[in-house]
C-alpha cells in the first residue's frame, strides 16, 4: 500500500479541491493528476480517494454497507493507519463498514473497531478435512482464531 508520509507539505489546498471535485461526481475521475515531489504520498492519497469515491457511488446506488478487502495473508501494523482512515471516511458517508483483510491480531481487530468497522468477513475456504489440500499459507485453525 505504500508508505504514508508523516505530513504532506503544501498539499492542504490541493487535497481540499481534489476532495470537493470527487464529491461532485458519481464516479472517480480517471483523468486527474496529482503532482508533486517524490515521497509526499500521492499514490497513497489517490488510493484513499478511490476507495471513498467507490463508497460514494455505492451509496448513490442504494447500498447501506461498504466492504473493503485486501489480498494478503494478514495486514501489517503499518498498513492499519491507512485502513482505519478509509474505514473512518466510509463511516462519515453514513455507510456501515465491512472489511476482509486476512488474519488479524487482537490489537488490530480492536483498532479497526475503534475506527468504526462494523463487520469483519473472514472466509473459511473449505472444510477442515480438505483445507490442507487447498490452502497452504495458513491452517484451518489460524482462520478460526481470527
Amino acid at each position: 500500500m505504500g508508505l504514508e508520509p508523516p505530513y504532506l507539505a503544501d498539499r492542504g489546498g490541493q487535497l481540499e479541491r481534489f476532495g470537493r471535485y470527487l464529491a461532485g461526481f458519481p464516479e472517480f475521475p480517471r483523468n486527474l493528476r496529482l503532482t508533486g515531489l517524490r515521497g509526499v504520498g500521492k499514490t497513497v492519497l489517490l488510493r484513499r480517494y478511490a476507495v471513498l469515491a467507490e463508497a460514494r457511488m455505492a451509496k448513490a446506488a442504494g447500498a447501506s454497507r461498504f466492504c473493503m478487502g485486501a489480498a494478503w495473508r494478514e495486514p501489517k501494523d503499518r498498513d492499519l493507519d491507512k485502513i482505519c482512515a478509509m474505514v473512518e471516511g466510509v463511516r462519515a458517508l453514513g455507510l456501515e463498514t465491512c472489511a476482509t483483510l486476512g488474519m488479524l491480531s487482537l490489537a488490530q481487530a480492536r483498532r479497526l473497531k475503534a475506527a468504526g468497522l462494523d463487520y469483519y468477513n473472514h472466509n473459511i475456504d473449505t472444510s477442515p478435512e480438505y483445507y490442507g489440500r487447498i490452502i497452504t499459507t495458513r491452517t484451518y485453525q489460524d482462520r478460526l482464531i481470527t
